[in-house]
């Protein structure tokens, strides 16, 4: 018996934010890798277990199945489990589940109200964060969702500009050659139509 609070099999149907799902062969391999790094998680006495999981970590992100995260923010009742599942949910970008997030963001527990705030600040969840930020009591949730203005942009240039070596120019001014009978073929830009397609496919792809 699993701890993510759900049977993983291809004919479990759930629900996220209003669009039926199903686990699926890539949803499989999240939940194995999001256990093998619990297991890794739970034994460890030291803060560095997340280096030794960098492997299994990096394939959560690059599987991205994100509905399979938040489903298990919302079924475990194990709550190192669900501070795992809350953490890489964040680090997936996108924004289904937020509003879950946001939800154990007012939990009784501190380490689970303080994750759920880093993720939404990696989701760009600022509504809701400004709405935690209101209501929090505890200074540090309180100053963790606050958003900040940007620092002047002549202050991050400086800042850029300060790790940047500067390379000197040649004192010779250099020729450029074109090849002869080089025949330089132009591509016509993409169709209004033809981008506003890629766009609706590429918004359909991120809310999974």
């Amino acid at each position: 018996m699993n701890n993510f609070g759900f049977p993983i099999n291809g004919r479990f149907r759930y629900c996220i934010d209003k669009r039926w799902h199903r686990i699926n062969s890539d949803g499989e391999e999240v939940l194995m890798l999001l256990q093998q790094i619990y297991d890794g998680f739970v034994v460890s006495n030291d803060i560095y277990w997340a280096l030794r999981m960098r492997s299994e970590i990096r394939r959560i992100e690059c599987l991205n199945v994100r509905s399979i995260l938040v489903l298990v923010i919302e079924k475990t009742s194990d709550v190192r489990m669900r501070l795992l599942a809350i953490w890489l949910r964040g680090r997936c970008g996108g924004y289904l589940g937020t509003s879950t997030i946001a939800s154990f963001a007012h939990s009784t527990e501190f380490e689970t109200k303080k994750e759920c705030v880093r993720a939404l600040k990696r989701l760009s969840a600022w509504a809701e964060l400004r709405e935690i930020g209101c209501d929090a009591t505890h200074p540090r949730i309180r100053h963790l969702a606050t958003q900040r203005a940007a620092k002047p942009i002549g202050e991050r240039l400086s800042c850029m500009l300060a790790n940047v070596q500067t390379i000197p120019l040649a004192s010779t001014k250099s020729q450029f050659w074109i090849l002869s009978g080089l025949v330089l073929n132009y591509t016509a830009p993409k169709s209004i139509d033809t981008i506003r397609h890629i766009l609706a496919r590429i918004k359909r792809l991120v809310s999974n």
